[in-house]
């Protein structure tokens, strides 16, 4: 059995890379593989080794170190370059550095760092990619990397676990109260699009449908709060403080929750790399509708209303559409519930995983 090595600068408890980080680790475990994950901080509960113990744990030829990327790091960098054994890099892509210029100067760097360091990366001699997406592989071959090394691997994620545990009942009794709920889930970032969500719903809300709720699950960054800070004065400028729900960072079985009782999922988000949570939708039957940026179309395919530019009267038209046409609803549920098991299974996953694994390591 193969020593494999996963890292990723930080392990985080719950997000899309630290659950496509634990989904590899336990797909390889079950193969009988010898695996640790490595990163420089972690909230992750379960055993994670520091950075420094990378080079002691590679040292042959026949051993696999994974590389999780989605900012700059210099150890990183340096351990693809050194290490004797193969070495593969996940691409989960880098936000670019505009969405944050004004907001946040840390952000903005850490940006523009990993953007340059990105194509240090695709120079580094032997290295193989694994990306989330179409979109992402397409920057690296843009970037020169082979096609030969230059693969398609949707990330590992928790949906079994959603499906499998009891839906937070408070949630359910507080929000199934015959009110139209549109629901976004993401973090709280400028390039996930909650300004033009909340245009987008405002025209709903004003021209079609008053008794209506937009709910936005996602955590906030203290140090980007002058972008909170804008989506709460625009929240207040619609006069929405009684129509907005923006619960942060919630448990699985209230996001269960929250799924459970939407109408329908709207995206506006302008740069995603894959988007996790068009598939969590899609596994929930919740209809979709989405701005076709980036690595959207890639995930959403055609199980979902996508518009190829952000327009308010198209959105609010579209969920007006999907709440009052009981076919329209029913038959975009059933195309992303036919995509989801079709593409981003677990099963699904894990066998396109593992097979680039045999590859790698034949």
């Amino acid at each position: 059995m193969t020593k494999v090595g996963i890292l990723t600068p930080c392990l985080m408890e719950g997000d899309a890379v630290g659950n496509d980080v634990t989904g590899m680790r336990d797909a390889l475990r079950h193969l009988g593989h010898e695996v640790r994950l490595f990163a420089e901080s972690w909230t992750y509960s379960g055993e994670v080794h520091g950075i420094e113990q990378v080079r002691s744990f590679l040292t042959q030829p026949q051993d696999l170190l994974i590389y999780h990327y989605s900012t700059g790091y210099d150890e990183g960098l340096k351990l693809l370059q050194e290490l004797p054994c193969r070495r593969v890099v996940k691409y989960h892509n880098v936000t670019p550095p505009q969405f944050y210029v004004g907001i946040s100067s840390e952000y903005t760097n850490a940006c523009k760092e990993g953007r340059a360091q990105l194509n240090a990366l695709t120079r580094v001699p032997g290295i193989t990619y694994w990306s989330d997406s179409t979109f992402n592989a397409e920057e690296l071959s843009n970037l020169g990397v082979s096609p030969n090394a230059n693969h398609v691997v949707p990330p590992f994620h928790y949906i079994d676990e959603i499906q499998n545990v009891e839906a937070d009942l408070e949630v359910i009794d507080r929000y199934s109260d015959g009110v139209v709920n549109i629901l976004m889930v993401g973090r709280i970032a400028p390039n996930k699009g909650y300004g033009s969500l909340l245009d987008a719903f405002h025209v709903y809300h004003r021209n079609y449908n008053h008794n209506s709720r937009l709910i936005m699950v996602g955590k906030s960054d203290p140090r980007i709060e002058k972008y909170n800070q804008t989506i709460k004065r625009q929240i207040q400028q619609y006069s929405l403080e009684s129509s907005v729900v923006m619960p942060g960072g919630v448990s699985l079985e209230a996001l269960k929750a929250y799924y459970l009782t939407a109408n329908v999922f709207m995206l506006t988000s302008e740069h995603e790399g894959f988007c996790v949570p068009l598939v969590e939708a899609m596994s929930m039957k919740l209809p979709i509708v989405a701005y076709g940026s980036t690595g959207v179309p890639g995930t959403l395919g055609k199980a979902g209303i996508r518009w190829p530019a952000i327009d308010s009267a198209l959105f609010a038209g579209a969920v007006n559409c999907i709440v009052n046409d009981e076919a329209v609803r029913f038959g975009l549920g059933k195309l992303g519930w036919e995509r989801y098991q079709e593409k981003f299974t677990r099963r699904q996953i894990e066998k396109q995983f593992l097979t680039l694994v045999q590859e790698v390591t034949a």
